[in-house]
């Protein structure tokens, strides 16, 4: 998993065709420049009020404020040919993970069809590790897109070849039902890319030392006797039932975050609960936060044990007015009942990543006179 912080170019494309890998080209999609200045997925959610970075291969695109995921406008695409669509285009970094979603309406009246999120890395010489032309990042089944509510279709992609980046065509069909023909309009709202980064630093213990961990009272170890993955995990040796492992973290404003961790107990005599915490604390506590602690996540009905290992996972996005807050993770596993016990416990592959919206650059997109698809 790639831990640094990169920007990156992102181009959306968004195609509504029936046929889950048709062959189409895409030389008319022109380059990002690299001397322009990313922002935010350009108008991805069309509140700009127009079509602003978006063209399609002859179906016609407007906004409309009738019917919206969310917002003032969603994009209508009517079609007068099955493969017509709307379109950008997708810049991907080596080794950076990607989290993609779409939300899309069929018409109203419309016969219910899947939907799929796919790669096109074009008809020429493929990239370096990328074995075919057309990659599927989502497929939908049971046909859930229909004319009456709205679906989002997620799925991720990272690319892991020796090329530094890939810039593939990333499209969501909407599928025909059994080989027919279908040119109805849709509805498209609320795209977004997403760099998936991980915040957290020395999870996995695999540097052999406890750097960037601290604790409350109790020791940090590194041992190698039990370990979820890897050669390396944290034993907590606690003295009081508080005591914890702890790292400061940095979030950053609007972001979401997910935590996961591996817990084990070092006895096999008792069962336990484990507890994932932000600490904001002491006082005075960043805009937006009325107290010191943030639970992310607590487990139920003491499933923590020293016979296996325990996956523990949650989510948490700060949305205060601060740019930045700076709490403590607390990593705690709770007694039953009082007394509480002071088992220590291990620990490894703590993964805390940030899910970053980053930008296209703002293309405007023009096909030649003419064009259409094979």
């Amino acid at each position: 998993m790639n831990k640094s912080f990169r920007f990156l170019t992102i181009t959306l494309v968004l195609v509504l065709l029936c046929n889950i890998a048709p062959a189409f080209q895409t030389s008319w999609l022109p380059a990002a420049n690299a001397g322009e200045e990313m922002k935010i997925l350009n108008n991805g959610d069309f509140e700009t009020g127009s079509t602003s970075g978006w063209t399609s291969n002859g179906g016609k695109l407007t906004v409309v404020n009738t019917v919206k995921h969310s917002g003032n406008y969603s994009l209508k695409i009517s079609r007068t040919s099955w493969n017509q669509f709307a379109g950008q285009r997708v810049k991907f970094e080596r080794g950076t993970q990607y989290h993609i979603s779409a939300w899309v309406k069929l018409s109203s009246g419309a016969e219910a069809r899947n939907a799929v999120i796919s790669l096109d890395f074009g008809s020429g010489a493929l990239p370096d590790g990328v074995s075919s032309r057309y990659r599927t990042v989502k497929a939908t089944a049971g046909k859930p897109v229909n004319g009456t509510t709205w679906y989002e279709l997620t799925g991720d992609y990272q690319y892991d070849g020796a090329d530094a980046n890939v810039e593939p065509v990333l499209f969501l069909q909407v599928l025909s039902n059994q080989g027919t023909v279908s040119s109805e309009p849709f509805y498209a709202d609320d795209f977004k890319v997403w760099k998936q980064q991980d915040v957290a630093v020395n999870g996995d213990f695999e540097t052999g030392t406890v750097n960037g961990w601290i604790s409350n009272g109790g020791t940090l170890d590194v041992q190698q006797t039990d370990v979820h993955g890897g050669s390396y995990a944290l034993e907590v040796n606690k003295t009081q039932w508080s005591h914890a492992a702890r790292q400061q973290l940095l979030l950053h404003q609007n972001a979401e975050y997910t935590f996961s961790a591996w817990i084990k107990l070092s006895t096999t005599a008792v069962s336990r609960d484990v507890n994932l915490v932000l600490d904001f604390g002491p006082n005075p506590l960043p805009g937006g936060i009325t107290s010191r602690f943030k639970p992310v996540v607590r487990s139920s009905g003491t499933p923590v044990n020293g016979s296996a290992w325990y996956h523990v996972e949650g989510s948490y996005a700060y949305n205060g007015p601060d740019a930045t807050v700076d709490p403590l993770l607390v990593i705690q596993v709770l007694s039953n009942a009082a007394p509480a016990g002071v088992e220590s416990f291990y620990l490894d592959d703590v993964e805390i990543e940030m899910k970053t919206e980053y930008a296209e650059f703002p293309v405007q997109l023009t096909p030649p006179p003419n064009y259409s698809l094979p």
